[in-house]
């Protein structure tokens, strides 16, 4: 598939979408189309963010949701692709003849039938129970703003974000997960403080977890722990971090009782927008806290889900595909982050489920 081809899908996918398409699901709306990611490490590009910035028609804006979104530059001469498209995307029409109207009549029913009443989405909102609801085999996310809730009444009970009966213990990576795909209330303790949802709290250090357990009172019967990442940001070296972390789980034991195999604890994910070049030392911290952590699981006989190697390929080199386009400003913390993307976060859940 050469440039210009993939140009022409691009432009066609965009255009047969109103309102155009969000900039982390147009790589999952090309591969629904053409069964293959959008090939731009082929094409000479190093991110997909570079190959679109150079693809003529198509730029970016904010839409209603205040989400950013590809849509295509007005042009009369497009108006015969968007046609071609949406025959392509209608069954109905390779079949038979319906005539324009019935078709989008139809159309309209069926993406209707898969939103849910409004009434699901109302209800306790602080609820601790079981995740069973929030995660299921066809993987659902939360899309639209964020939700600001009140904190809860008693802050240092805390038994949720639950994942696959698993408590979550992170930072920003753990806190998008549990927004989007887990469905759980988020808040803050004080005006423009870090976003939070139980012990998920943007920008959070290892150290700072430590904090926050000294005052909790309960925790859920298992935990996953995914730290570090924060302090990687603040030039802290792998090895200091990681007696941070011991520190935290001899906590977990003492105080909380936690057995070994309660406790699973995760490498941080490659930090996409850390380039070797520019951060040299900076990625060497990273190797050496998650080998690090590889070695404590086995020293602690902890669970170990490993975020960096699912993340990167043979080579280390970060599959840019599982990420956003672009590093966002987070709440907690003056570095930005570059987070999953949609295709990223399921792998995430699918990580977590099976080593629940």
């Amino acid at each position: 598939m050469d440039k210009d081809e993939v140009e022409t899908i691009l432009r066609a996918l965009i255009a047969s979408n109103k309102g155009g398409i969000p900039i982390d699901e147009l790589n999952t709306e090309f591969y629904r189309q053409t069964l293959r990611d959008i090939p731009y490490l082929s094409l000479g590009f190093f991110s997909m963010y570079d190959f679109m910035r150079q693809v003529k028609q198509i730029s970016t804006c904010r839409n209603k949701n205040g989400n950013v979104v590809y849509v295509l530059k007005d042009n009369i001469n497009m108006r015969h692709i968007v046609n071609l498209v949406e025959k392509q995307k209608d069954p109905i029409t390779r079949h038979n003849n319906l005539k324009p109207m019935e078709r989008r009549t139809k159309m309209k029913k069926t993406v209707n039938r898969r939103i849910p009443k409004a009434s699901n989405h109302s209800g306790a909102e602080y609820s601790t129970g079981d995740d069973s609801d929030a995660l299921s085999d066809s993987y659902e996310e939360v899309r639209g703003p964020i939700k600001i809730c009140n904190p809860p009444k008693n802050i240092n009970i805390i038994h949720t974000p639950l994942c696959h009966g698993n408590q979550l213990i992170g930072d920003d990576f753990f806190l998008q997960l549990a927004i989007r795909n887990l469905k759980r209330p988020i808040w803050r303790k004080q005006h423009l403080g870090p976003l939070q949802c139980g012990l998920c709290i943007s920008g959070l250090t290892v150290r700072g977890a430590i904090k926050k357990l000294q005052t909790v009172e309960s925790l859920s019967n298992k935990v996953t722990i995914m730290l570090g990442a924060e302090d990687i940001y603040r030039g802290r070296s792998g090895d200091d971090i990681a007696d941070d972390l011991e520190d935290l789980i001899r906590i977990l034991q003492t105080r909380f009782s936690f057995s070994n195999n309660a406790i699973t604890i995760c490498t941080i994910p490659p930090l996409a927008n850390i380039g070797i070049y520019n951060y040299c030392n900076t990625i060497v911290n990273i190797h050496a806290y998650n080998n690090a952590l590889r070695q404590l699981s086995i020293q602690k006989n902890c669970g170990l889900i490993d975020f960096f190697n699912n993340y990167t390929n043979p080579n280390y080199d970060v599959i840019y595909d599982y990420f956003q386009i672009d590093a966002r400003m987070v709440s907690g913390s003056s570095h930005p982050y570059v987070l999953f993307n949609k295709r990223g976060r399921r792998l995430a859940v699918n990580l977590l489920k099976c080593f629940s």
